[in-house]
């Protein structure tokens, strides 16, 4: 049973869930506001970003332009060597399987012949 039902409780009389206009606390934030402040901010990080790219880009001294483009490069070159090596290592591997599949097929070709010659002997 409910408190209303057993006259316990009787929400007209009420007193914490009414708000009175003299009254100047914050009502709570449900959470749909702290989404709200989140998005605006992650805006607000997102545009200081932006603006201190751009000011990068016209105030921003040369040099470490120049350095970070070495940079950049540099990190190109080492990721193609990566790319390069295993690639090399994958062609190795498959000379590697095609070399133990053609060992194969000769030491079956081998044991053939042995039964051959062997059928041929008994008769």
């Amino acid at each position: 049973m409910r408190a209303i039902e057993l006259g316990i409780y009787d929400p007209n009389q009420d007193q914490l869930i009414r708000h009175h206009t003299d009254d100047v606390r914050k009502p709570p934030k449900s959470l749909r506001d702290l989404n709200r402040e989140k998005r605006i901010r992650q805006a607000r990080e997102r545009q200081h970003r932006r603006e201190q790219q751009t000011i990068a880009l016209i105030f921003g001294d040369p040099e470490v332009e120049r350095e970070e483009l070495e940079l950049r490069k540099d990190r190109a070159e080492a990721k193609q060597a990566e790319y390069e090596a295993e690639q090399a290592r994958l062609e190795i591997e498959q000379i590697r399987a095609e070399t133990l599949a053609t060992m194969a097929a000769a030491e079956k070709s081998r044991a053939d012949a042995k039964l051959t010659a062997a059928k041929a002997w008994n008769e």
